[in-house]
């Protein structure tokens, strides 16, 4: 009597192989980039800033605006949004204010432009009604939405 793949296993071990097979690619998931860990951070948004009276370390990200190269640094724009539980920026979070954030060296305008998501950790430098700058120590740049969010490195 030949036996089938089928008739040699029963359905609750059928089942048992399915559900690890899903949970092996649900834990495979992304992760908060290492470059963005290191908190605690101020939970304030950009809209809020300037509430705070001593300067705070912040974890923000958005969608660019704009990026400016100058002699020694890198200007981004940014249109915040809130951050989901991997850090990315969530539009359906909604707007929260726009930021400016520096840091030293150069980020290629063409790469770094308008439209693309980033995240950053960096410090509130000025916070004022209608502006609100960052000194950044780290910018994330994430390459979009492609059945899932990826960085340009392939990390997530």
């Amino acid at each position: 009597m030949k036996y089938s793949l089928l008739h040699r296993y029963s359905p609750f071990s059928m089942l048992k192989a399915w559900v690890r097979l899903i949970l092996l690619f649900a834990l495979t998931g992304c992760a908060i980039p290492a470059a963005l860990e290191g908190g605690p951070f101020d939970t304030s948004t950009p809209d809020r800033a300037e509430q705070k009276t001593a300067p705070a370390r912040v974890h923000w990200g958005g969608e660019l605006i704009e990026t400016t190269r100058k002699e020694k640094e890198t200007c981004f724009k940014v249109r915040a949004y809130g951050l989901d539980r991997y850090a990315r920026p969530w539009k359906m979070g909604g707007k929260n204010g726009e930021f400016m954030a520096c840091i030293a060296g150069f980020y290629d305008p063409a790469v770094y432009e308008p439209g693309r998501m980033l995240t950053l950790v960096g410090s509130v430098i000025r916070a004022e009604r209608d502006y609100v700058q960052v000194a950044a120590e780290t910018v994330y740049l994430w390459s979009g939405w492609h059945g899932r969010w990826q960085h340009d490195s392939g990390d997530c």
